[in-house]
C-alpha cells in the first residue's frame, strides 16, 4: 500500500521549488546575456524538443499507474480499468516485468526521436528560420542530443514515483537541477551563449538518467533485485496491455502540444523571434506559477492511484480537496505577481526581452489557469485507467493551430494566437472535465471546503 508521508510532501516541495528556482535564476541570465533573437531561438528549441517528446505517447504516465498498482499488490495488467488488489505486499515480479518492458519500449522511441530531431528539427532551424551561425547550430545539436537522452530515460522518474519513492525521485530532481543551474550560470556568465546553456542541460539529463536507476533499485531493495520477471508479461504482452490507454494519452498530448507549443512555432515563423521571445517568456512564467500551485496534487498522485485500487473514495476525496484548493489559491496569487510585479522587476534589471503588454498578460494568465485546471481534473479521470478525452483534445488542438495559422497569415498579431486558445478551450474542455469529476464523485464546492477543514 502506498501512503504519502509528510516527508514526501516536504521533499516534493523542495525539489519543485528548486526546479522553479532554477528557472527564476537562469531566466534573468538568459534575458540579460542573450540577444532578443537568441532568446526567441531558445524557445523555438524548447518547442521543437517538446514536439519530439510527444513520442512518449503517454507511456510514462501509464507505466507509473501500473507500477503503483503492482506495488499495491495487483496481480495483473489490464488494458482498461483498475486491477484487483491481492494483498498489501508489492508484486515484485510484475514490477520487474513492467520495468523491463519500459526499457525496450523507450530504446525504440529514442531511435525514432533521433531521426526526427536530426532531420526534421535541423531542417526547420537551418532552412526555415535561416540560422547558419556555427555556434547556434552546435547549440541545437547539444539540445537535440539532450532531448533524445530525455526520452531514453523519461520513464525512470515516473516509475520511481509510482513505486512510492517520492523522496528518492525528488532527490534525483534536485541533483539534476542543481547541476544544470551551476553549469548554466557559469556558462552564461562567461558569455558562452546558447552553446554552454544547452551543454549544461545535456549534462544534467545524463546525471538524472544514471541516478534515477540507482535510486529505484535501492528503494525496492533486494527483494526486487532477486525477483524473477512475471513470465506472463514479456515486452510484447506488456506493450499490448498498456498501448490502448497510452495511445489515448499520447493523442491527448498531441492535442496539448498543438494548443500550447505549436503556437510558438507559428509565432517564430510569422511574427519573428523577438515577439516569440516575449510570448515564450510570458508562457514560461505563468507555467512556473502552475507548477508551483500543482505541487501538492502531484505529490498525492501515487496515493490517489492507490485509492482507486482499494476503492477508498473517502480518502480520494480528502486528498483531492486539499490539492485542488491549494492549487486555486496559489495560482491566483502567482498570476497576480506575474501580471503586476514581474514586469516592473524586468524593467528594473534592464533585460533585452520584455513580457507581453499587460492586457495580453492578464488575458493569458486567465486562459492558462483554466487550461491547467481542466488538465488536473483530466489526470484524475486517468487514475481509473480510462482516457475518455482523446477526441476533444485533438479537435481543440487542431482547431487552435488552424485558426491561429489563418489569423497570423492574414496579418493579425500575437493576440490572435492567445484569444484563439482561450475561446476554443472555453467552448468545451475548460468545463466538461471538472464537471464530470464533480458528478462522478458526488462532489461540490461546499464539500471541498468541508473536507479541507
Amino acid at each position: 500500500m502506498i501512503k504519502t508521508s509528510r516527508n514526501d510532501i516536504i521533499w516534493n516541495y523542495s525539489a519543485n521549488i528548486l526546479n522553479i528556482g532554477v528557472s527564476i535564476v537562469v531566466l534573468p541570465l538568459i534575458l540579460k546575456m542573450l540577444t532578443a533573437e537568441e532568446v526567441g531561438l531558445w524557445y523555438v528549441f524548447l518547442s521543437i524538443s517538446s514536439l519530439a517528446l510527444l513520442i512518449d505517447f503517454g507511456f510514462s504516465a501509464t507505466l507509473m499507474r501500473h507500477v503503483s498498482y503492482a506495488v499495491s499488490g495487483a496481480s495483473e495488467i489490464l488494458e482498461e480499468g483498475v486491477p484487483h488488489q491481492i494483498g498489501d505486499e508489492p508484486n515484485y515480479s510484475l514490477v520487474k516485468s513492467i520495468v523491463h518492458a519500459a526499457q525496450g519500449i523507450y530504446r525504440n522511441l529514442a531511435l525514432i526521436a533521433f531521426l526526427a530531431l536530426s532531420l526534421g528539427g535541423t531542417y526547420y532551424i537551418v532552412y526555415i528560420l535561416d540560422i547558419h551561425e556555427l555556434d547556434l547550430i552546435i547549440a541545437w545539436g547539444f539540445y537535440a542530443l539532450a532531448s533524445i537522452l530525455t526520452i531514453l530515460s523519461s520513464f525512470w522518474l515516473p516509475i520511481l514515483k509510482g513505486s512510492g519513492a517520492i523522496k528518492a525521485a525528488n532527490k534525483v530532481t534536485i541533483f539534476s537541477k542543481l547541476t544544470y543551474l551551476i553549469l548554466a550560470a557559469i556558462g552564461l556568465s562567461f558569455r558562452g551563449g546558447l552553446v554552454l546553456l544547452t551543454l549544461a542541460y545535456l549534462l544534467s539529463i545524463v546525471m538524472m538518467w544514471i541516478w534515477s536507476q540507482i535510486e529505484f533499485k535501492k528503494h525496492l531493495g533486494e527483494a526486487y533485485i532477486q525477483a524473477s520477471k512475471d513470465e506472463s508479461y514479456h515486452l510484447k504482452q506488456v506493450f499490448k496491455r498498456i498501448w490502448p490507454n497510452s495511445k489515448r494519452s499520447g493523442l491527448v498530448n498531441i492535442g496539448a502540444w498543438l494548443t500550447t507549443k505549436g503556437s510558438t512555432l507559428l509565432s517564430s515563423y510569422y511574427l519573428g523571434l523577438e515577439v516569440t521571445g516575449q510570448f515564450g517568456v510570458t508562457g514560461q512564467l505563468l507555467t512556473v506559477v502552475g507548477n508551483i500551485s500543482s505541487l501538492l496534487f502531484n505529490t498525492y498522485l501515487p496515493e490517489l492511484a492507490s485509492t482507486r485500487t482499494r476503492h477508498d473514495d473517502k480518502r480520494f476525496k480528502q486528498l483531492f480537496s486539499r490539492a485542488i484548493l491549494v492549487q486555486w489559491i496559489l495560482t491566483f496569487m502567482g498570476n497576480f505577481g506575474v501580471v503586476f510585479v514581474i514586469p516592473i522587476l524586468l524593467t528594473w534589471i534592464n533585460v533585452s526581452t520584455e513580457l507581453l503588454p499587460q492586457p495580453w498578460l492578464l488575458i493569458m494568465s486567465i486562459i492558462l489557469f483554466l487550461e491547467q485546471n481542466h488538465s488536473t481534473f483530466a489526470v484524475l479521470i486517468t487514475l481509473s485507467n480510462k482516457v475518455p478525452f482523446v477526441p476533444s483534445s485533438l479537435i481543440s488542438g487542431i482547431s487552435i493551430i488552424s485558426v491561429s495559422f489563418i489569423l497570423v497569415s492574414l496579418g493579425f498579431g500575437i493576440g490572435a494566437i492567445i484569444l484563439t486558445q482561450g475561446f476554443v478551450q472555453l467552448a468545451y474542455n475548460n468545463w466538461v472535465w471538472p464537471y464530470r469529476v464533480f458528478k462522478e464523485h458526488q462532489l461540490s464546492i461546499q464539500e471541498l471546503l468541508r473536507l479541507w477543514r
